[in-house]
């Protein structure tokens, strides 16, 4: 494929359909992941997108990080400059202990952010404990939301105590709160009560308004009007109002008296309350 992708391009039908249809082709059956990004890289002006570039690097990477890494540092084609992912994915499943130690010593790689994820997750499957105190000194700036709940998700199913400990105690603000929305997104059902005496316990703060908002959805099938009362603790505006409304919604049609005196006097807007109104089952 590649051979007759090279007399296409050496006869000037670099904007062919049918070059174009081979090249994705040969991406959805790639085995040679080196040959093919080679090839890409060589041809700029092939007709290929992002996506082909990085099934290239990934199918390579999986028998030869190092390389598909050095080679797309070398490349200046941004196709593949911004394909560390596609090295570290691989890389981390097939030898994690060395990917994890190329990750902690490029933390300053302006693509790590997005990397890391990659790297965090096969972390957490191999050793829960070890993964928590590896990302400890990372700069705050990494820790994602989606990086908390990889650690923060399996952590709090298995011990949500200690789950909730570490989260509290992380410096940042933002990612504190992050991490506390995580937990409170996957504490157990059926030990809800425990999280709900936490927080109701716990001084309203911003901080705690996601888990707040976290909570207060995971109650609306079960106590609507409890979910109405943690919402009421959430500082945040927007936050209030989202988990403010959710739960009238679910009021107005289980119990509609009890919330049409409410909703006017409630600060929600009217736009918010016109839409609770619609459910209201006596209209």
């Amino acid at each position: 494929l590649l051979d007759w992708a090279d007399l296409a391009m050496a006869a000037g039908d670099e904007e062919s359909g049918y070059l174009k249809e081979v090249l994705w082709a040969f991406a959805g059956q790639v085995s040679d992941g080196r040959a093919y990004a080679e090839w890409l890289g060589q041809n700029p002006d092939a007709p290929f997108e992002w996506y082909q570039a990085s099934l290239a690097v990934e199918q390579w990477a999986a028998t030869d990080p190092v390389a598909a890494l050095e080679w797309i540092n070398s490349s200046s084609d941004r196709r593949f400059r911004s394909s560390l992912d596609d090295v570290l994915r691989p890389w981390s499943r097939s030898d994690l202990e060395s990917a994890a130690a190329w990750t902690k010593a490029n933390l300053d790689d302006s693509r790590i952010k997005n990397a890391l994820p990659y790297v965090v997750g096969e972390l957490v499957k191999a050793d829960l404990p070890a993964t928590v105190e590896w990302v400890q000194d990372l700069d705050p700036e990494l820790l994602t939301v989606q990086l908390m709940g990889d650690i923060v998700n399996p952590w709090v199913r298995d011990s949500p105590e200690d789950a909730l400990a570490w989260a509290q105690s992380l410096e940042d603000d933002s990612v504190r709160s992050a991490a506390l929305s995580v937990a409170a997104s996957h504490w157990p059902q059926e030990r809800l009560d425990e999280l709900e005496t936490w927080l109701g316990a716990a001084e309203a703060s911003e901080e705690l308004d996601r888990a707040r908002r976290s909570l207060s959805a995971r109650l609306l099938d079960e106590d609507p009007y409890r979910a109405l009362q943690i919402a009421s603790a959430i500082i945040n505006d927007s936050d209030w109002q989202y988990a403010a409304a959710q739960a009238a919604e679910r009021l107005i049609q289980e119990n509609p008296d009890s919330i049409r005196e409410w909703l006017p006097e409630s600060g929600l807007p009217e736009d918010a309350q016109r839409r609770v109104r619609l459910l209201d089952p006596d209209l």
